[in-house]
C-alpha cells in the first residue's frame, strides 16, 4: 500500500523537475535571441546612418553638379558675350582706320611735314599737295616731287596713316566695292604705283650711268696726261675697258627700263562709269 502511493509521488516529482530544465533552456535562448535583437538593432541602426549619410553625399553631389552646370551656361554665355564684343571692338576699329585714312587724304592738301630725305635726296619746307594710298605729291623748296609712300620714312608713314592695313571686311573695302568713285580712285592709284616703280626704276639706271661716263671721261682724261703725272697706264688702261663695259651694260639696262616705263604708261586702267 506504502509503495503505491510513492511512486506517483516520485513521478510527480519528476516530472515537477523536467520543466525546470526546459525554463533554464529557454531562457538562455530567449537572452541569445535578446543579443542577436541588440546587434541587429544596432547593424540596422549602422545601415540607416550609412543610408542616410550616402543620401546626404549623394544630394550634395547633385548640389554640386547643379552649381557646376550652372557656373558652365554662365562662363559659356560670357564667353559668347565676349566674343560679341570682341568682334564689335574689331569693326570699330576698322572703321576708324578707314576714317583716319580717308580723313589723312582730305587733310592732306597744304599739310607742312618735317624735313626728310628719300635714297639720298633731301627734302625742306615740305607742303603735301595730293595724298593717295600708293604715292605722295608734295613741294619743297628746290621744286615739286612725286614719291611712293612706301619710300617715306616711317614716321611720316605713321602720321599720313598710309601703313595702317585694313582687312577685307573693313568699311573702305565695302564702300569700294559699292561705289564707282572709289573703286576708279583705287584703279588709278595701282596704275600711278606702277608708273612711279618704272620710273624710279629707269631715274636709278640713268644715275649709274651718268656716273660711270663721268668716271670713264676722268680716266680717259688720266691716261691722256699719264706720263705728266705719273699714272700707271696699264691701271689707267684696265679702269677704262671696265667703265666701257659697265656703260654697254647700263645702257641696255636704260633700254629695257624705257620699255617698263613705256608699258606702265600704255595700259590705262578700266574705269567705271560714274552716274
Amino acid at each position: 500500500m506504502t509503495s503505491r502511493i510513492k511512486f506517483p509521488a516520485f513521478a510527480i516529482l519528476t516530472l515537477l523537475s523536467v520543466p525546470c530544465c526546459n525554463d533554464h533552456s529557454g531562457s538562455e535562448k530567449a537572452k541569445a535571441l535578446e543579443v542577436e535583437i541588440e546587434q541587429l538593432t544596432k547593424l540596422n541602426s549602422e545601415s540607416e546612418q550609412t543610408s542616410r549619410r550616402l543620401q546626404s553625399q549623394v544630394e550634395a553631389a547633385r548640389v554640386e553638379k547643379d552649381r557646376l552646370k550652372s557656373e558652365k551656361a554662365k562662363l559659356e554665355e560670357d564667353r559668347d558675350a565676349a566674343a560679341k564684343e570682341l568682334e564689335k571692338l574689331k569693326k570699330d576699329f576698322e572703321t576708324y582706320k578707314s576714317r583716319y585714312k580717308v580723313s589723312m587724304k582730305q587733310r592732306a592738301p597744304g599739310m607742312h611735314l618735317d624735313d626728310f630725305a628719300v635714297n639720298g635726296a633731301s627734302y625742306h619746307n615740305v607742303t603735301l599737295k595730293e595724298l593717295t594710298d600708293t604715292y605722295v605729291n608734295f613741294s619743297h623748296e628746290s621744286g615739286v616731287a612725286k614719291l611712293s609712300v612706301k619710300l617715306l620714312p616711317d614716321s611720316l608713314q605713321d602720321v599720313l596713316g598710309v601703313n595702317i592695313p585694313l582687312s577685307d571686311s573693313s568699311g573702305a573695302h565695302q564702300v569700294m566695292a559699292s561705289d564707282p568713285k572709289q573703286i576708279n580712285s583705287s584703279r588709278m592709284d595701282d596704275y600711278n604705283l606702277g608708273l612711279l616703280k618704272a620710273q624710279e626704276a629707269k631715274t636709278q639706271v640713268e644715275r649709274k650711268l651718268t656716273e660711270a661716263r663721268r668716271e670713264l671721261n676722268d680716266a680717259r682724261t688720266k691716261l691722256n696726261y699719264a706720263h705728266d703725272i705719273g699714272a700707271p697706264l696699264g691701271t689707267l688702261t684696265r679702269h677704262i675697258t671696265d667703265q666701257e663695259a659697265l656703260i654697254a651694260k647700263l645702257e641696255s639696262q636704260l633700254v629695257q627700263a624705257d620699255l617698263h616705263e613705256y608699258e606702265a604708261r600704255r595700259v590705262v586702267p578700266q574705269l567705271v562709269p560714274v552716274r
